[in-house]
């Protein structure tokens, strides 16, 4: 969220046609330089907060001069005064408490992960704070909107006597989130004004990087659309839009497979030749792409947190405010069968567990991904056969030690690191006869090995392969699919 102008053109805009709430995540960057900020308090602590201020000189000096800039100001007007006190009023309150967490951890015998979590996860916040704070002081002064900044970081507070508990714990209490956020949206949307709102929550379970990753703006958007749709004048017609720097949902990265694809000058829709822009996405297939690197319509969580709710959603382009983007919904697109979306995650590991005690007993694979479970351990894909289970978790997954040691107690384990997923995404796969010996055949061509594919029947057909090939593999099948060369359905 770069350009602030921009950015409250579009707000202004949309807030004279209905109800408007602005989530907004930080500036290009700060995040960046917060972590550095955090990671070097946990390495040498604080002795006052004259230090933390030091830390943060350079970030602050950045997000001052934007404002400046957003609004035509002077460094002596009220309005920037006025902003630059709330921020450095934020920023003391954050060393205070900083201070009282060394002091804590420092009295006790508590593992350093645990301060590092609730450091990295309360820096972090500064820049949603900041750029939500800016943005409602644009929309005011220069668009003239009724805009109310809104701060979401004490939604989950940190309590130390429940602060093991809290941080082990990875399970959202999604119903009270929504409550609280609706009870602080509330009179804000009685009032008529635009709420201008950050991503941060406060202390998520396990650390907001670790739990959510870096797309958590995401998930709290889609809070925050639940939240206003249970208000009594919203509630069917609630639209969650996403404003992203690209045209939309594509049948692929165009890093990958777009000829001379340059971000700078790939802005808007009609520069793509190669690669498909899709109109309309269900939102199953969103849910698919939500957990691949590289074609994230929205996060994870964010997915978890609509299903169930009938919003639709849309990814817009903020370089092209007019164009539709892509709509996704919970209606199937029953026009469009066939693969539609190519897309890949690197950095997996196979887990294969061969027994011959599965033949005649029952249950077995149940204590595989109960384990799995036990230990928070995500999986990603999954192929059985009579005696052997074989499944991918992400590389970075904890306590895979604890995990290989549990699975030798029930059979012969193999690894293999450095693996990739690549999946075929869409729609009535069913009704395409030999599609997967069509695609085995497209990456056997490409001399791509398979190491085992699963998926359903009518969503997703995904390959695991090894992971120095997963770019020329999508490559392959994206130019063999979407190029003529080969059918893409059964008909």
């Amino acid at each position: 969220m770069d350009n602030l102008p921009q950015v409250a053109s579009l707000i202004e805009k949309q807030s004279k046609q209905t109800d408007t709430v602005a989530v907004v995540s930080a500036f290009s960057g700060i995040t960046n330089k917060l972590l550095t900020v955090a990671t070097s308090i946990v390495e040498k602590p604080i002795k006052d907060k004259g230090k933390f201020f030091a830390l943060l000189e350079d970030i602050l000096q950045d997000n001052f001069t934007k404002i400046e800039m957003a609004i035509h100001s002077t460094q002596n007007s009220p309005a920037l005064t006025d902003t630059k006190a709330q921020v450095l009023f934020m920023i003391k309150k954050l060393a205070e408490e900083i201070l009282e967490l060394q002091s804590l951890f420092a009295n006790e015998k508590i593992k350093n992960k645990q301060f590092s979590v609730l450091v990295h996860d309360r820096i972090v916040g500064i820049g949603e704070f900041i750029s939500s704070l800016l943005l409602a002081r644009v929309l005011k002064l220069r668009c003239y909107v009724s805009a109310q900044h809104v701060d979401l970081s004490d939604l989950i507070s940190r309590d130390s006597r429940k602060r093991e508990d809290y941080l082990t714990s990875k399970e959202f209490l999604y119903g009270d989130l929504v409550h609280d956020i609706r009870k602080k949206l509330r009179h804000v949307l009685i009032d008529k004004q635009v709420p201008v709102l950050g991503g941060y929550i406060g202390h998520i379970p396990g650390g907001i990087l670790q739990t959510i990753d870096r797309g958590y703006t995401d998930s709290t958007a889609a809070l925050i659309s639940v939240a206003v749709r249970s208000l009594g004048d919203h509630s069917k017609d609630v639209r969650l839009q996403i404003w992203k720097e690209v045209p939309g949902l594509m049948s692929a990265d165009p890093r990958l497979v777009e000829p001379n694809y340059d971000s700078k000058t790939h802005t808007k829709a009609a520069d793509f030749r190669v690669v498909k822009l899709r109109s309309r996405v269900s939102f199953a297939e969103a849910a698919e792409l939500s957990v691949l690197g590289g074609m994230k319509a929205i996060n994870p969580n964010g997915i978890h947190v609509l299903d169930g709710h009938g919003i639709t959603f849309e990814v817009r382009n903020t370089f092209e405010p007019e164009h539709p983007g892509t709509v996704i919904s919970h209606e199937d697109i029953v026009e469009e069968n066939g693969i539609r979306f190519i897309s890949g995650k690197k950095d997996q590991i196979i887990y294969r567990v061969r027994s011959n005690k599965m033949v005649n007993q029952s249950g077995v694979a149940g204590n595989i991904f109960r384990l799995c479970s036990e230990l928070k351990i995500d999986v990603d894909a999954i192929t059985t056969s009579a005696t052997t289970v074989a499944f991918s978790v992400d590389g970075k997954a904890s306590h895979r030690e604890k995990l290989e040691e549990g699975l030798k107690k029930i059979g012969n384990v193999k690894v293999y690191p450095k693996m990739a997923l690549v999946c075929c995404i869409g729609n009535n796969f069913s009704q395409s006869v030999g599609l997967l010996s069509r695609l085995s055949g497209i990456l056997s061509q490409a001399a791509i090995n398979i190491e085992f594919d699963c998926g359903d029947a009518d969503n997703n057909i995904t390959f695991i392969i090894e992971e120095k090939d997963c770019d020329q593999a999508i490559k392959a099948l994206h130019e063999a699919l979407f190029s003529g060369n080969v059918q893409n359905s059964g008909g």
